[in-house]
C-alpha cells in the first residue's frame, strides 16, 4: 500500500507540472473579456460530462466520512459515495474561519496554499477509491467561492412574469420621450438593454426617482441561517450601479460638481437609509483625469467624500435585517433618483458581498490561483483511474449562482468536461426573493433555464425533509397542516418530549395513513418544498428537460433547534421515500446524513449516536426512536438499490410516476396498465371482482398505491414498472396495519406482437407469474409490506 502511494504522489507532481502552463493558458481563454463577467444571467451551453465509467447508482450519506476505516459506510451499508463537509464554523465575527477539514489532514486550512496539503487529500481520494468509495469533493475554498451573492437588479422595465422579472422594479420610468428602455449598441453597451434618461432643456424640471420598488428584495437579509458562508451578516456589501453619462459634459470642469443620480438604500424595517449622492467628478477615473464615456460600476471618491455604496460589515453589522428574523415584509430598496442635470444610461444596480466582490469584480488571482490548485488536485487523481465524484456545494440561494458559474465554468474547462459542481437544490432558499414570494414557485422549465443551462451543471440534488417534529402546542404556533403524528401501534419511547422529535399525535393506523398522504401530496399554505410528491415530480421534469440524473437526498434525521424540528422518520416512512425517489426516475440515494450533533440549542440524530466511551467517532444508530432496528434497515434498503442498480441505470429520462388517488386517468391512458386494486384482511363494504382468500378489495378513495413505468432502449419489447405501497402503519400483532396484497389489471391491445408473457420481481430474481393474455386480464402481484416498493420487468415468453 505504502508503494502504491508513492507512486501515487509521484503522478500527482508530473500532472501538476507538466499540465500547468496548458492548464493557465486554457483558463485565460475561457475566463478572459468582459461578458463573462459583466452579464451574469446569460445562459452558457456545456458539454455534458463524461459518465462515470462504471455508472454506478449513487448511495451515500453526507458526512459519511466520519467512518475513517470505512466498516460501517462500505462493509455495512454498502455506500458507494463518500463526503466530508468542509463548510464553516459558526463564528460571524470571523470570515476567515472556514475551519473544518478533511478528517486526518490537519494542514487542510482555509487559507492554506494547496500545495500544503495537495499530497494528503490526492491519497485520501486514492484510498476511498480502492475500498469502492466515489469521493466527491467539498472544499473550504470552493464553498467560499461557491457562495459569493450577486444580484443585479435591471433598472429596463420588466413584467414581473417575464424572465427574470423578479430581478427587476415594481416603478420603472418609460414614457417613450424622456425616459427609454433602449438596446445600447454603443462601445460598452454591449448590446444590452438600459434605460436612458434625456435631459431636459431647463436643468431639474424632469429629476425623480426612475426605478423603485425592488421585487427581490430579501436576498441580504437572511440573518437567521445558522451557517456563516450563506449568511448574509458575515460580509462587507458593496452596490455597484452601472452608469454612463454624456462624456463632453463630463468633461467640462465647470460640471464636475453637478449632481447626477443618487441611490437611496433602505433597510428591511424601511426605517433607516442610506443616500449616495453621484457627481459627474466621480465617473472620472481620477483627480486629474478624464471620463472616457464608458460605462461605471466603481466610481471615483475624493479624500473626504462619504461613500455609501460600501457597507461594512465591521462599521455596520447586520445594516440591512438588525433584528435578526427573516420574515414578514421587507422593505429593502435600491431606488435610484435621477437629477436631470445630463443624459444618463442606467443598465443596473449591482449588488454583491465580498467573495463575489474580490472573484468577480477585483478578479483577484489569489482566488482563480486557489481554484487552479483545487480544481487540478481533483482532476488528477480523475486521470490517474481513482474514482473521483464532482464538486459539492451545499444549499444556496438565486443570488449565489453567478460566482457557482465561474466556479462551474473553471471546473469545466480545466478538467475536459469530465467533472462539474454538483448542487444541492433547496426549493425556498432558491426562489425566495421576498416575502410576498413564498407562494410563487418556478416551473421545471424555469429552472432548467435558471439552473442547469446557466450554471452548466451535469446532474441536481434535490431534497424534501416532510416529516417535521412541531407541536400545536409550542410558542412557534405552526398551522395544523404541519403538526407531526405517528400510529398509536409504533413504540414511542418519548425520550425527551421537550425536544418535539417524535410525533406528538398518534392516530389510528387508518387515520395515520390517511395523514400521510396529505403530508406527502398537499401544496396547500404554499407548503411546495413540504412536499415529497411535488418536489420529486419536479426534479424527474427537470431531470427529463436537461437530459442530466437526479440524485435525491432523503430526510434520514431527526432534529431539534428552537426554530426547526423533524422528527426521525419511521423505517416505514424511509423504505416509502426511497421507493418513490426511484419511482421517479433518481438515479441515486444520498441520505441527510451520517452525523449526530448534541449542544447546547441542538439535538439532532442521522444514521449515528454520539461516540460510544473510549471513541472519537459517531456510532451507528442501532435503534431510532420508535424502538425500531434503524441500521439494519438502511442495510437492507440499500442492499435492494444495489440490485436494481443495472436496471435503473440503464432507464432513459422517460419514465413517470403516477398516484393512483389523483393520476388513475393518466395511468390507464399513457401506460399498459388498467387499474390497481389493493386489498386488506378487514372489511372494507367494498368488492372488486374475485378477491384472493381473506382479503376484501378496498374502496377507490383508499387505494394509497403508486405505480411508475420506465423505458430501456436496448429492451423495446420488455416493459419495466413499479409499483409502491404508500401506506406506512407498521406491522404490529392484533393491530390494523399498512400491508396490502395489489393486482394489476392491464389492456390486452397494449401488450402487443405476443401473447405469453412472464412477469419478474427484479429485487429477488424470481418470477412472480407466467401468463397468457388472451385468458386472464389480471395480474397477482402478492403482499405489499408498508412502504415497499417493488420493481418489476413484464417479458414476453417466445
Amino acid at each position: 500500500m505504502k508503494k502504491k502511494l508513492i507512486i501515487s504522489f509521484v503522478i500527482l507532481l508530473l500532472i501538476l507540472s507538466f499540465a500547468k502552463i496548458f492548464i493557465l493558458k486554457g483558463a485565460e481563454n475561457n475566463l478572459s473579456g468582459n461578458e463573462s463577467y459583466k452579464i451574469p444571467f446569460r445562459a452558457v451551453k456545456y458539454s455534458q460530462s463524461t459518465p462515470r465509467e462504471d455508472n454506478r447508482f449513487l448511495i451515500g450519506a453526507l458526512d459519511d466520512a466520519w467512518d475513517r476505516n470505512y466498516s460501517h459506510i462500505r462493509s455495512e451499508l454498502k455506500f458507494n459515495f463518500w463526503q466530508k463537509y468542509t463548510n464553516p464554523t459558526l463564528n460571524y465575527n470571523d470570515a476567515n474561519d472556514f475551519g473544518k477539514n478533511w478528517i486526518d489532514i490537519p494542514g487542510d486550512k482555509f487559507e492554506a496554499p494547496v500545495s500544503d496539503y495537495a499530497s494528503d487529500v490526492f491519497n485520501k481520494i486514492h484510498q476511498n477509491s480502492d475500498s469502492g468509495l466515489y469521493t466527491f469533493i467539498d472544499r473550504s475554498k470552493i464553498q467560499y467561492l461557491c457562495f459569493g451573492q450577486r444580484s443585479d437588479y435591471q433598472c429596463e422595465k420588466i413584467n414581473a412574469e417575464d424572465d427574470y422579472g423578479f430581478y427587476a422594479y415594481d416603478t420603472s420610468l418609460a414614457d417613450g420621450v424622456r425616459f427609454t428602455d433602449i438596446k445600447d449598441n454603443s462601445y460598452d453597451g454591449g448590446g444590452e438593454i438600459v434605460k436612458k434618461c434625456l435631459h431636459s432643456p431647463i436643468a431639474g424640471a424632469n429629476a425623480q426617482y426612475i426605478v423603485k420598488g425592488l421585487r427581490a428584495n430579501e436576498e441580504q437579509t437572511n440573518n437567521f441561517w445558522p451557517y456563516s458562508y450563506i449568511g448574509d451578516q458575515l460580509y462587507d456589501w458593496y452596490i455597484l450601479p452601472r452608469v454612463r453619462i454624456d462624456a463632453s459634459f463630463a468633461n467640462d470642469a465647470g460640471n464636475y460638481e453637478r449632481r447626477v443620480c443618487k441611490v437611496v438604500i433602505k433597510n428591511m424595517k424601511g426605517n433607516d437609509s442610506l443616500i449616495q449622492i453621484l457627481r459627474v467628478r466621480n465617473f472620472k477615473g481620477g483627480k486629474d483625469s478624464l471620463y472616457d464615456g464608458n460605462y461605471k460600476e466603481q466610481y471615483y471618491f475624493q479624500e473626504g467624500d462619504t461613500n455609501n455604496l460600501f457597507i461594512s460589515q465591521k462599521d455596520k453589522p447586520l445594516w440591512f435585517n438588525n433584528d435578526g428574523n427573516y420574515g414578514g415584509k421587507s422593505y429593502v430598496d435600491f431606488k435610484v433618483y435621477w437629477y436631470d442635470n445630463c443624459d444618463m444610461w442606467i443598465d443596473y444596480v449591482r449588488v454583491e458581498n465580498t467573495p463575489a466582490h474580490r472573484l468577480l469584480t477585483m478578479h483577484e488571482k489569489k482566488l482563480t490561483d486557489w481554484l487552479e490548485g483545487e480544481i487540478k488536485l481533483a482532476y488528477s487523481a480523475l486521470q490517474t483511474g481513482y474514482k473521483t465524484g464532482d464538486f459539492y456545494i451545499e444549499e444556496f440561494s438565486f443570488n449565489h449562482m453567478p460566482s457557482m458559474k465561474f466556479v462551474n465554468h473553471m471546473i469545466d474547462s480545466l478538467t475536459g468536461h469530465r467533472l462539474s459542481l454538483l448542487c444541492n437544490y433547496n426549493h425556498d432558499m432558491f426562489k425566495q426573493f421576498r416575502f410576498e414570494d413564498w407562494g410563487y414557485t418556478f416551473t421545471p422549465a424555469q429552472i432548467k433555464k435558471y439552473l442547469v443551462d446557466y450554471l452548466g451543471i451535469k446532474s441536481v440534488l434535490t431534497q424534501c425533509y416532510n416529516f417535521e417534529g412541531w407541536d400545536k402546542e409550542h410558542f412557534y404556533k405552526m398551522p395544523a397542516a404541519r403538526e407531526s403524528t405517528i400510529p398509536y401501534t409504533l413504540k414511542d419511547n418519548k425520550f425527551d418530549e421537550a425536544k418535539l422529535t417524535l410525533g406528538r399525535y398518534p392516530l389510528s393506523p387508518d387515520a395515520y395513513d390517511d395523514w400521510l398522504q396529505q403530508n406527502l401530496d398537499d401544496t396547500k399554505m404554499n407548503r411546495y418544498a413540504l412536499s415529497l410528491t411535488y418536489i420529486l415530480k419536479h426534479s424527474q421534469e427537470i431531470s427529463g428537460l436537461s437530459s442530466i440524473p437526479f440524485y435525491y437526498m432523503p430526510q434520514a434525521h431527526l432534529w431539534s433547534y428552537p426554530t426547526h424540528f423533524l422528527r426521525e422518520p419511521t423505517n416505514e416512512e424511509a423504505e416509502l421515500t426511497n421507493a418513490l425517489a426511484v419511482s421517479y426516475g433518481a438515479k441515486g440515494i444520498l441520505y441527510f446524513w451520517y452525523g449526530y450533533v448534541e449542544d447546547s440549542k441542538t439535538h439532532a440524530r442521522g444514521l449515528c449516536n454520539p461516540p460510544e466511551p473510549g471513541t472519537n467517532y459517531p456510532s451507528p444508530r442501532y435503534i431510532n426512536s420508535y424502538g425500531q432496528p434503524k441500521w439494519e434497515k438502511y442495510k437492507s434498503m440499500n442492499e435492494l438499490l444495489l440490485k436494481w442498480e443495472p436496471y435503473i441505470m440503464s432507464f432513459d429520462y422517460t419514465g413517470k410516476s403516477y398516484i393512483y388517488q389523483s393520476e388513475k386517468n393518466a395511468l390507464r391512458d399513457e401506460t399498459f396498465i388498467n387499474d390497481l386494486i389493493t386489498y386488506r384482511p378487514e372489511n372494507t363494504g367494498c368488492s372488486e371482482g374475485s378477491a384472493p382468500a381473506g382479503t376484501f378489495a378496498e374502496c377507490p378513495e383508499k387505494r394509497y398505491i403508486q405505480a411508475a413505468v420506465f423505458n430501456n432502449p436496448s429492451e423495446r419489447d420488455a416493459k419495466f414498472f413499479m409499483i409502491v405501497n404508500r401506506r406506512c402503519s407498521p406491522v404490529t400483532a392484533g393491530n390494523p396495519d399498512g400491508r396490502r396484497y395489489v393486482r394489476l389489471k392491464y389492456g390486452k391491445g397494449k401488450l402487443n406482437n405476443y401473447n405469453n408473457w412472464k412477469v419478474i420481481d427484479l429485487g429477488t430474481n424470481t418470477i412472480v407469474t407466467t401468463f397468457d393474455k388472451r385468458n386472464i386480464e389480471s395480474i397477482d402481484l402478492g403482499w405489499f409490506n408498508p412502504g415497499e416498493g417493488k420493481l418489476f420487468k413484464l417479458e414476453p415468453v417466445s
